[in-house]
């Protein structure tokens, strides 16, 4: 169970802080534990409120294992596939997953795929975009928030680790 003021990161929906831990009624009407979570890295402040039992919650990564996951980088696997089908939906999977490591192989991918297309003057699908925007801003907001650094220079961190040719 986390505590008041932990950070944690609610599946693709952003970066949360428990602010409450309150009993509510279920459906059942059972009286059982909820955590009222506010948003963290959100323009527009948001409130949630989710049974501490929600298995798509997860403590923030530590600023080791962000660093980690910014060294690997590079050795990330690409998953793209040419079957649209197929690829849109494992894009969904891996953004659902709540798994940063996920978020950022499919950011790899997509990103890889972009420049690629950009070689011959072509750009990637409205889908795979979508993807690649909601992937990355998971990603940069839980690196912005571990290492303590601005959301805008997320970006320019991670290629000052593995400067691009």
């Amino acid at each position: 169970m986390f505590q008041i003021g932990d950070e944690i990161s609610y599946t693709n929906k952003g970066i949360f802080q428990v602010k409450e831990i309150i009993n509510k009624r279920n459906r059942k009407r059972e009286v059982e534990s909820w955590y009222v979570l506010h948003s963290i890295n959100n323009d527009v402040e948001t409130s949630i409120t989710t049974p501490v039992t929600n298995p798509n919650l997860r403590l923030m990564m530590s600023k080791e294992d962000i660093l980690q996951l910014i060294e690997d980088m590079p050795t990330l696997e690409t998953v793209w596939s040419d079957d649209r089908h197929v690829r849109e939906d494992r894009f969904e999977k891996m953004l659902n997953s709540g798994d940063i490591r996920q978020w950022a192989t499919m950011s790899k991918t997509i990103y890889e795929m972009k420049k690629q297309k950009e070689i011959n003057k072509k750009n990637i699908s409205e889908r795979d975009k979508f993807f690649f925007d909601r992937g990355e801003n998971l990603l940069f907001d839980e690196i912005s928030l571990c290492l303590h650094i601005k959301r805008d220079d997320v970006h320019d961190f991670i290629y000052s680790k593995h400067p691009v040719s």
